[in-house]
């Protein structure tokens, strides 16, 4: 490539002077330019066989930086720069395979298969461009005589103790089987027990064994709610992939069978008399003067007495639970402790308020003395809870007069009970700013009903 110059000479001639217009050509500059490219190859069948006596094999690894040459947007395929890049790999799958690297090879082994056919990948990749990768498959063939491992357990994946304490039982199958190939099918020679080891954590628990069953024990609970758990793992001592691990909990102490607040049913009755609702929305309760209520509860339920609602509504006004301007307030009744805590708001609005509703959580702590305060950190109420009670009270208001009102801001649920007083019933009065057991109305007012299961002692 040149360029053009205009240079001008003057001819003197006798007579006259002419001016004359010569060219000549200056070179230019190659313009050059590199790029780089990447190369890894290692098996282009991308698969490695190995029968079952097991070996090994070395695996070539073409692992290149290529700086391919460009002259005036020309590719000069004899300028090229090769140069090795480095690699890295990963090996995935059965335990018989075993890989090492060495310079740009891979070597890989396998041991004498005695089981089924072992499978693993070799993953490669350059240690600088990891998407630059390839995967290769191993396969090792079926030993003609191989031996299977089984390890089976009688129970699941759980064992839970009650906080009486005791001892469960666990029968352990843990087999050999001598397998042999015979054509298609696989004939099965010889089963034996094979020998493992148990592993076991958590204080209170302790385990025996005979034969092939398991005995594991614990005492009573004199935590009271206070759960404990451990784990129980056992192994085959000739093949460790077959494991299983089981999780162990002793529950904290348990309500008594004749608690009330476990015994409630879950939701309230409809507006069809003696049929549950299935749903806690305001507008999918009944409403029941008091009369009516203590007939309206199903089969085998009933309307708890004052006594009873007393365990999670305070019977004394002077000890009423205050919520007004809280989401949560907490009471410990009876050797119970209770997490009261209102979702929504509990307002008459338009359009009607139909989701508001007050949460109890209950939960029984027995003859353990705790500190009050103790109930009001939500650390406390997330740990040791599966023996926890939850029920859910909508708030449909109240009907007087043939019409509904205060619906969505306040419900009282009847009890069978009557101030003795002023022979006005008793109810469990839920608003915005207190709950408590209150005789204000004469029955006459329609309010939802709660049953209580009917438990015969």
């Amino acid at each position: 490539m040149s360029r053009i110059k205009n240079t001008f000479f003057a001819l003197i001639l006798f007579s006259p002077i002419i001016l004359l217009n010569c060219t000549s050509e200056e070179p230019l500059e190659d313009i050059k330019y590199n790029e780089m490219k990447y190369q890894l190859s290692v098996n282009p069948d991308k698969i490695e066989k190995f029968d079952y006596l097991g070996g090994e094999k070395t695996l070539t690894i073409k692992a290149e930086e290529i700086v391919k040459k460009f002259v005036n947007d020309v590719y000069q395929p004899n300028s090229d720069e090769i140069v090795n890049a480095d690699f890295e790999y990963s090996l995935e799958g059965s335990d018989g395979f075993t890989a090492s690297k060495e310079n740009y090879t891979i070597k890989v082994e396998v041991s004498k298969n005695e089981s089924e056919e072992r499978t693993a990948e070799l993953f490669v990749f350059l240690k600088d461009k990891p998407h630059y990768n390839t995967t290769i498959q191993l396969v090792q063939e079926a030993s003609p005589e191989f031996f299977i491992y089984e390890l089976i357990l009688s129970v699941e994946d759980m064992l839970i103790f009650t906080s009486e304490g005791g001892s469960k039982n666990i029968t352990i199958t843990a087999n050999e089987k001598h397998m042999k190939k015979e054509g298609d099918d696989v004939v099965e020679l010889e089963v034996k027990q094979t020998p493992f080891k148990i592993e076991l954590t958590g204080d209170v628990f302790t385990k025996t064994l005979a034969g092939n069953t398991l005995t594991l024990t614990t005492p009573k609970n004199d935590l009271g709610y206070v759960e404990h758990t451990g784990e129980m793992t056992i192994t085959l001592d000739k093949d460790p992939t077959k494991t299983i691990t089981l999780a162990l909990i002793q529950k904290g102490v348990a309500f008594p069978k004749d608690h009330p607040f476990p015994l409630l049913a879950e939701y309230n009755v409809g507006p069809t008399p003696k049929v549950f609702t299935d749903s806690h929305d305001n507008d999918r309760s009944g409403l029941y003067i008091q009369s009516t209520a203590v007939n309206v509860c199903p089969d085998g339920w009933r309307l708890p007495t004052y006594e009873e609602q007393s365990y999670y509504s305070p019977g004394n006004v002077n000890d009423r639970i205050g919520i007004y301007g809280k989401e949560v307030e907490y009471k410990i009744i009876n050797k119970t402790a209770y997490r009261y805590r209102k979702i929504g708001t509990f307002t008459e609005t338009t359009p009607p308020n139909n989701t508001s509703r007050l949460e109890i959580t209950a939960r029984y702590l027995g003859d353990v003395a705790i500190q009050p305060g103790l109930i009001t950190q939500k650390e406390w109420w997330d740990s040791n809870n599966s023996g926890d009670v939850v029920r859910y009270f909508p708030m449909p208001g109240r009907l007087q007069g043939g019409k509904v009102n205060s619906f969505g801001a306040r419900a009282f649920y009847w009890s069978t009970s009557k101030n003795p007083s002023s022979g006005n019933p008793y109810h469990m009065s839920i608003n915005n700013w207190d709950i408590y057991e209150n005789s204000g109305y004469d029955g006459s007012v329609g309010g939802p009903a709660r049953c209580i299961k009917i438990v015969n002692n």
